[in-house]
């Protein structure tokens, strides 16, 4: 298949000519079909060391189809060019990661670590075309209220078969790679605090592995950090209520149906599994009533005991739910 990217044609100069992107993206493709990856371009020496050094290890450990060691073999390796690359980013899904990420590096932050962009790529994890466009219209809203600036990126992504769930880390990232004339900093927010990540077999999302794994991905030009370990995710939704833009823009939803068909005023569904894990943290924080443009609070209402009875203490995040609320 070809890969396809569209973008604003005012970024084009900030492409970077490595093939680094493609070399992430296609690792786990690789090892899985236990074929040598060819790269007629140059790839990042950091990055191609700390692949065979150390990614593939942890790919055959988390992922049983990863489990063979491939060659690369590359025209070439850079060693860190001159690009002036002088741009802090960071993902922007307007969900509690993304804003928690935002809120201390961009609204808490003044220094040299500022976030200056931020970026939404469509590589498979938005649903349809119309969930993707509606998802992306609710994060450049967001933008116009602040200093940021938004690189949006549609692809074809989906189109290679690799799961959401367990690689999304580098088909969001490859994405990063291509404009490492513009980024020198990223901020990749983690679902899972510190102590819930680890590296095991057969893991089912790659997000418990990125304070390990996420750093591994950086090249001479640009440096990936996983950020948002430090906090349990309660804490995380109750960092991100001191700031009033997500009382109108905070999308969690994963109902898919209701974004594409919703005729609604409210972003979300309010009573996905992921709503009501968000509603009920607000609750217990006497912070809910603040999120009525965005949650349906009857529907959460109806529903809320039913849904605390049903909690699984296996889940990382819901036993949070648990144990913050002493069920």
């Amino acid at each position: 298949m070809i890969l396809s990217f569209w973008f604003s044609i005012d970024y084009i100069d900030y492409v970077s000519e490595n093939y680094d992107g493609i070399l992430l993206l296609m690792l786990p493709v690789a090892m899985k079909r236990n074929e040598k990856i060819k790269i007629k371009g140059v790839i990042s020496y950091k990055l191609y060391h700390n692949i065979v050094h150390n990614t593939m290890k942890l790919f055959s450990i988390m992922f049983e189809e990863c489990k063979h060691y491939i060659e690369i073999d590359a025209d070439g390796f850079s060693h860190g060019e001159n690009y002036n690359n002088i741009a802090i980013g960071c993902g922007l899904s307007c969900g509690v990661d993304s804003l928690n990420c935002l809120e201390d590096n961009y609204f808490s932050e003044t220094g040299p670590y500022r976030i200056t962009h931020v970026t939404n790529f469509n590589t498979g994890g938005s649903g349809t075309k119309i969930q993707y466009e509606k998802r992306v219209q609710n994060v450049n809203n967001f933008v116009k209220n602040t200093s940021l600036v938004l690189l949006n990126v549609d692809s074809n992504l989906y189109e290679i078969n690799l799961d959401h769930g367990r690689y999304h880390a580098l088909k969001n990232l490859s994405v990063v790679l291509l404009f490492q004339k513009l980024f020198k900093r990223y901020y990749y927010s983690s679902a899972f605090s510190y102590q819930d990540c680890k590296i095991f077999s057969k893991c089912l999302d790659i997000a418990y592995s990125d304070p390990i794994l996420i750093h591994l991905f950086s090249t001479e030009n640009l440096e990936f950090v996983s950020y948002g370990c430090q906090y349990k995710r309660n804490e995380k939704v109750l960092q991100i209520s001191k700031q009033p833009l997500s009382y109108e823009f905070l999308d969690v939803c994963i109902n898919g149906a209701f974004v594409e068909f919703n005729t609604e005023r409210k972003l979300n569904c309010s009573f996905c599994s992921k709503c009501m894990r968000t509603m009920v943290v607000f609750d217990y924080c006497k912070k809910l009533d603040n999120y009525k443009k965005v949650f349906d609070l009857d529907k959460y209402n109806y529903q809320k005991e039913e849904y605390l009875q049903k909690l699984n203490p296996n889940d990382t995040l819901e036993k949070e739910i648990i144990d913050l609320l002493k069920i």
